[in-house]
């Protein structure tokens, strides 16, 4: 069995609550990432639950991609 197939399926789904906790941002924060869709989730009836990984690499991937792109001068 692959590793990485296997180290996936425990995967620990973290709460909006937590997800904020991680980035150091409110909850408002994060369910305004979540409209703009930027970070990655689930959702589980009527909760949704992220993957902390899956999370920090879109937001390093935001972070990468810079906002005066076009329009630096």
């Amino acid at each position: 069995m692959n590793d990485d197939n296997h180290s996936h399926q425990f995967i620990h789904w973290k709460t909006k609550r937590e997800i904020a906790a991680h980035f150091k941002c409110s909850v408002r924060t994060i369910t305004t990432m979540m409209r703009r869709r930027v970070l990655p989730y689930i959702k589980q009836g009527r909760f949704v639950r992220f993957d902390t990984e899956d999370c920090d690499r879109a937001v390093q991937k935001l972070r990468s991609s810079s906002i005066f792109d076009g329009h630096e001068r």
